[in-house]
């Protein structure tokens, strides 16, 4: 299953890996490899993430306190959102219906 980026989510996923880039080289490297398979599973199986609200769902990064926030499409999965767990929970929304950037 392919995917995209809400605009937004795109710019917050470059900005928490370059921040995570300053701390070390490895960390950044280890953040992108985690959020690449947080979007894996998401592609793989989008019905086993939680769904946080009608026909948006939620897949977790380990090790980081990040999830992606994303709406299941035929054969394709947009993400909306690149979301620090830690927080406004509901800033996302307005995304909802938003244009993408094809990945």
């Amino acid at each position: 299953m392919d995917y995209d980026f809400h605009p937004a989510a795109e710019v917050e996923y470059l900005e928490a890996a370059r921040r995570y880039d300053e701390v070390s080289l490895e960390l950044g490297d280890r953040f992108v490899v985690e959020m690449e398979s947080a979007i894996a599973r998401a592609c793989d199986n989008p019905e086993w993430c939680r769904e946080l609200r009608l026909g948006v769902r939620r897949s977790l990064v380990s090790t980081f306190p990040y999830g992606i926030l994303f709406q299941p499409t035929e054969g394709c999965i947009h993400i909306l959102a690149v979301m620090h767990l830690h927080r406004h929970p509901d800033y996302w929304e307005r995304r909802l219906g938003g244009k993408s950037n094809p990945s």
